[in-house]
């Protein structure tokens, strides 16, 4: 009755119908809004069916978390104004009504969650504004050739499709394609990479049976972002690295079987960012890697950084976990007089960190985790003038020695404004000013903190 009553209102633009369990099907009246601009229906467990006859302004269609919805019937030729539709969590949803051909305004679709969904529909095919396409649903068979026809397509990214065992080699049709995500895909063994020459973002991640990436990176000239993350299978990345030259940020993570890098780094120009972590049979850097003076970001677990470190002078973050072996830091560090932080996790067997550290002259933060042989801080610290944090835990004995206005190491770090001791103490703030303003701005920046360095 209510919704009967809505659909007088004829100069309607949104409307949102939630949690409306006893909603069977949406009354016939509501095709006569014809102002209607955005239309969400979420949560009405109730509904099997949705007609979506007229509506001829409709822009924006979302249907959420109706559990019993199991066709959308017809008047898809009446939405030639909608440019998003989005369909989530409908895990009755087995299919997308034919006539999706007339939805010549679509940008954006998303489906995701629509677990007896298992397949795209033939229509999609001629809908060539379509610029961003995201798809999660587990059911999902194979990807149809024909979305090489999707010219204007810019984003396509496949979540928890664990059906799929390829991609269609017409994917390298979408010249216009700048970002590809594709995760939780378990049956993909290879992936080809030919064409997409407008790609500048990348990822693949937890795709657990991939062995290989196929060729295909001398096309890749203006990607910019690439992550391979949580691939057991992967044993080694293709040839051709050294045409990827916009490359800006490289991510590499739990790939177990990869056991090298490729030599050709050093043509990586635009790298910015490298992160390499749990790779348990990656015990080096490429030599290659030493000439990237571009790299301000780099993040490595479970190897021993080179003594060639200190010849990346852009260096402005350094991570190191996991060097079990090494008693003290690499001497080439000494080097990297433009870094701002240093955190080191996890070195069992260091034991004390050099002198040398005072020539770190940059350094703004500086945390030391898990390093539980480490005995003391070195008197070079009080070098250190633009050191603004430290971060201490996991560390018993150096904590110890620390403790505040008590501890053989105390006044080597006294003067740094913010510190935090031990594995739950929050960060003390030193300050001799009475400003009170001040003083609540810092506690309140440090409670939110996130690191900017």
């Amino acid at each position: 009755m209510l919704l009967g009553t809505v659909a007088n209102l004829a100069a309607l633009e949104d409307l949102f119908i939630r949690g409306c369990s006893m909603l069977v099907s949406l009354p016939e009246e509501l095709q006569n809004l014809t102002s209607l601009r955005k239309l969400l229906i979420a949560v009405c467990n109730g509904l099997t069916s949705l007609r979506l006859q007229g509506l001829s302004s409709l822009q924006s269609l979302s249907i959420q978390g109706c559990q019993s919805l199991t066709s959308l019937i017809g008047g898809l030729q009446h939405l030639t104004a909608l440019h998003s539709l989005k369909i989530i969590n409908c895990r009755e949803l087995e299919y997308l009504p034919e006539g999706m051909q007339h939805l010549t305004s679509l940008r954006k679709l998303t489906i995701r969650g629509c677990e007896k969904l298992t397949c795209l529909p033939e229509g999609l095919r001629h809908v060539t504004t379509l610029e961003d396409l995201m798809c999660d649903c587990p059911s999902l068979t194979a990807l149809p050739e024909w979305i090489g026809n999707l010219s204007s397509l810019r984003s396509l990214k496949l979540y928890k499709c664990p059906q799929l065992e390829c991609l269609p080699e017409e994917l390298q049709n979408l010249t216009s394609l700048k970002n590809l995500d594709i995760d939780e895909y378990n049956g993909l063994t290879s992936l080809r990479l030919q064409g997409l020459s407008s790609l500048q973002h990348l990822s693949i991640e937890s795709c657990q049976s991939l062995t290989s990436l196929i060729g295909g990176l001398q096309h890749l000239t203006a990607l910019e972002w690439l992550n391979i993350i949580d691939c057991p299978e992967l044993a080694y990345l293709p040839e051709g690295m050294q045409h990827l030259t916009s490359l800006r940020t490289l991510t590499i993570r739990s790939c177990q079987k990869l056991t090298c890098l490729p030599e050709v780094m050093q043509h990586l120009t635009s790298l910015r960012h490298l992160t390499i972590w749990s790779c348990q049979k990656l015990t080096c850097l490429p030599e290659g890697l030493r000439h990237v003076t571009t790299l301000e970001d780099l993040s490595i677990g479970g190897m021993t950084p080179p003594e060639w470190i200190g010849n990346l002078s852009s260096l402005r973050r350094l991570e190191i976990e996991g060097c079990d072996k090494l008693t003290c830091l690499p001497s080439g560090l000494q080097l990297l007089t433009n870094l701002q932080r240093l955190q080191i996790w996890k070195w069992q067997s260091l034991t004390a960190l050099p002198e040398w550290i005072g020539n770190l002259s940059s350094l703004r933060f500086l945390e030391i985790n898990e390093c539980p042989q480490l005995e003391c801080l070195p008197s070079g610290l009080q070098l250190l003038t633009n050191l603004q944090r430290l971060r201490i835990q996991g560390c018993p004995q150096l904590e110890k020695r620390c403790e505040k206005e008590k501890g053989e190491d105390w006044h080597y770090i006294s003067r740094i404004p913010q510190i935090r001791i031990g594995e739950a103490a929050p960060f003390r703030i030193v300050s001799t000013t009475s400003h009170s303003k001040l003083i609540f701005a810092l506690l309140v920046r440090d409670f939110y903190w996130k690191a900017p360095y």
